[in-house]
């Protein structure tokens, strides 16, 4: 699930709990041992193409292994997070619920989630180290303990149109290229100009695009401990400077451009007009159906260091659930490797959480695997290690889209330098998480 669809879910949770604080729900015991768990649970997941094709087979196929048991599905079409949202406020939520990395904070704040490491730590079979370590850890509270079960993960890569890069005599993106090599394709691929100009490469502004390269420059968005926005430091801005630098020389498109040619980034490069792009791995099936032209995908060039943006959809128990062992029952058969082969194979949803499942993946791909299907868990296996999102905080939301998105803008469309634009963009203080 794209990240940006839960960035509205921050100011609603603010909002529905200041009016109607979710009922007081117990600590999560450890689940008592005994025989199979049975009764009914209720599962939540949005009611969009993907999700309503896949999520029911997955639910198929747990109910015929686990008779006793009842999920019921609640696919929401329209608004999900505030329908979702609705029903937590209310006291009403399904027992195990799809969600989005940016609101575990507040899931965990505000006792949305359960404690999930009661059950890890009693069950034989899954633990909490199985996954990938920068993964498993964005999910645990102050306290360290586990609130969110990992769903497959996805992360930013760039997409290139290899007809544009055979034409302009370019070599194709290969492991180990550099963000000079980058940069330098990205020059070479630009040719024309006004109505006829192609670009090289379409610089998107969205923060999980370009934050990658002030990782790897040693910077960052937010302090480890989410009290301080740190883009003004000399790391940070360098790497801001650097990839403004794409739409400086007229590599890409700046906003501004983009505006008068009424077009988006992606209309660009599926009409041919931009040799590369970078986004998530959401992007395949839409290429797949409109492209004409051959094109593939590459894990992120090597800054200083090698970075990524890890994009994590999870599933939340819900903390009022009064059926805890049947949804943690379900919650580790959507964590098996069954499931997520199938998602990761059949469905090109992400790659397994669990490095040891995608690693068996790649050596041994399920038959109905496609090959860009293969190629999106590769990108991640490459990048798994090396991905990060900022530091969790309650009120990203405003801190970006108030911040963030305001202050740079001046900067994308060439006005003001890095160092001025950095400034403006901490200008929303940050709510950390354990406040």
């Amino acid at each position: 699930m794209k990240t940006s669809k839960w960035l509205s879910a921050l100011l609603i949770i603010v909002a529905l709990f200041a009016s109607a604080c979710a009922p007081a729900s117990a600590p999560t015991q450890a689940p008592e041992s005994g025989g199979e768990p049975s009764g009914k649970i209720v599962f939540a997941y949005p009611g969009e193409e993907t999700e309503l094709v896949m999520r029911p087979v997955i639910v198929k196929r747990f109910m015929e292994e686990h008779p006793n048991i009842i999920v019921e599905e609640q696919p929401i079409p329209g608004d999900y997070v505030a329908t979702l949202l609705a029903q937590i406020a209310a006291g009403d939520p399904p027992d195990v619920f799809v969600s989005g990395d940016v609101v575990v904070a507040p899931f965990i704040k505000d006792g949305v989630a359960a404690d999930l490491t009661p059950f890890f730590e009693s069950d034989p079979d899954l633990k909490e180290e199985d996954f990938y370590p920068n993964v498993i850890d964005y999910f645990r509270g102050a306290d360290g303990h586990v609130y969110m079960m990992p769903d497959t993960v996805d992360v930013q890569r760039i997409y290139y149109n290899k007809d544009l890069f055979e034409a302009a005599g370019v070599a194709l993106p290969a492991e180990g290229w550099t963000t000079d090599d980058f940069k330098q394709a990205a020059a070479a691929l630009t040719s024309g100009e006004g109505a006829d100009k192609t670009y090289g490469f379409y610089a998107d502004t969205w923060w999980a695009v370009w934050l990658p390269y002030v990782w790897m420059n040693g910077g960052d968005i937010l302090s480890a401990d989410g009290t301080q926005c740190t883009l003004t430091e000399p790391a940070a801005v360098e790497a801001l400077d650097w990839y403004g630098d794409f739409i400086r020389q007229g590599y890409s498109p700046s906003p501004q451009e983009l505006e008068g040619l009424g077009m988006g980034g992606w209309d660009l490069f599926i009409t041919g007009r931009v040799a590369m792009y970078q986004t998530g791995g959401w992007d395949i099936p839409a290429n797949e159906a409109e492209a004409d032209f051959e094109w593939s995908m590459a894990p992120l060039p090597k800054g200083k260091s090698e970075s990524t943006f890890l994009h994590l959809t999870n599933y939340v128990m819900s903390a009022q659930s009064e059926n805890k062992e049947a949804a943690w029952e379900f919650l580790k058969f959507l964590a098996s490797p069954e499931i997520f082969n199938l998602e990761a194979g059949t469905y090109g949803w992400g790659f397994p959480p669990d490095p040891s499942i995608t690693d068996e993946f790649v050596a041994k791909p399920s038959e109905d695997a496609t090959p860009l299907n293969i190629l999106n868990v590769q990108i991640g296996q490459a990048s798994a290690a090396n991905g990060k999102l900022p530091a969790k905080i309650l009120n990203w939301e405003e801190f970006t889209d108030d911040g963030v998105d305001v202050g740079l803008d001046r900067f994308w469309n060439g006005e003001i330098s890095a160092q001025e634009a950095a400034e403006a963009a901490c200008a929303v203080e940050p709510v950390p998480a354990g406040q």
